[in-house]
């Protein structure tokens, strides 16, 4: 028997498969980039009910698969449920996490932090 990790790569998307940062310098990782970050819709969100509604519900399918599920929960509140019970303030220190940075001052890199940036980009498209 060998001593390998045994490594499950089954998921339910693509985007949960990896559990460590993506390689952009490959056609996999840019694909990735370029799927996840695609605009939601051509509407435009006009900050109604139904317009919010609509916003978040392909928000919550682009993050589940894309893999950025761990990114939509502040203190253990979802973002597509639990919106209106969570405090900018607990959104601006839960964020905090995804800009920690080493010795040098640069950003550390993991799978999350490069997540947060494609929820970035996807939202404000």
């Amino acid at each position: 028997m060998s001593n390998a990790t045994n490594i499950n790569t089954f998921s339910l998307t693509p985007g949960i498969a990896l559990g460590e940062p993506f390689d952009y310098l490959t056609s996999l990782g840019m694909k990735q980039w370029s799927e996840s970050t695609k605009k939601l819709g051509d509407e435009l969100f006009t900050g109604g009910i139904n317009s919010l509604r609509m916003f978040l519900e392909r928000l919550e399918t682009r993050v589940e698969v894309s893999g950025r599920k761990s990114l939509c929960k502040v203190y253990g509140k979802s973002l597509f449920t639990e919106y209106g019970i969570i405090f900018v303030e607990e959104c601006k220190d839960n964020a905090k996490k995804y800009f920690a940075q080493d010795k040098q001052g640069n950003i550390k890199t993991s799978r999350d932090v490069q997540l947060s940036q494609w929820m970035i980009v996807c939202i404000k498209q």
